[in-house]
């Protein structure tokens, strides 16, 4: 119970620190803050998804015209983190921003090769 609390912590600071950044309209740096401490080893699934919920935020509030420079500036980890949130996104049935998700895989997959896929 411990180990869920600090990772709801965790969670939550990085939910607020990404939503100053959106406010100021720091949409790079909110992406990399949100990307910053996956929930990896989290048993929880719905922290889990309030995680990968903030990161999908970020990614549907960057222009389309943005997200190849903000790919370009990924390393290959990041390339394939981001890939794994965009694959999440695809899964929700509710989601309103596919046309974003696959302009954002696309671009990844361009920038990471058929590797960022498979992993």
């Amino acid at each position: 119970m411990g180990e869920e609390k600090e990772f709801a912590t965790q969670i939550d600071s990085t939910l607020q620190e990404t939503q100053s950044l959106l406010n100021g309209q720091n949409y790079g740096r909110a992406l990399l803050v949100a990307i910053s401490n996956p929930p990896v080893k989290c048993k929880n699934p719905e922290l889990k998804k309030k995680s990968s919920d903030n990161v999908l935020r970020v990614l549907e509030m960057i222009k389309d015209s943005d997200i190849q420079s903000h790919v370009n500036d990924f390393d290959p980890d990041q390339i394939d983190l981001v890939m794994k949130y965009v694959c999440k996104g695809f899964e929700d049935k509710n989601s309103t921003n596919s046309g974003s998700l696959l302009r954002w895989h696309q671009a990844l997959a361009e920038k990471g090769g058929i590797g960022t896929i498979i992993r």
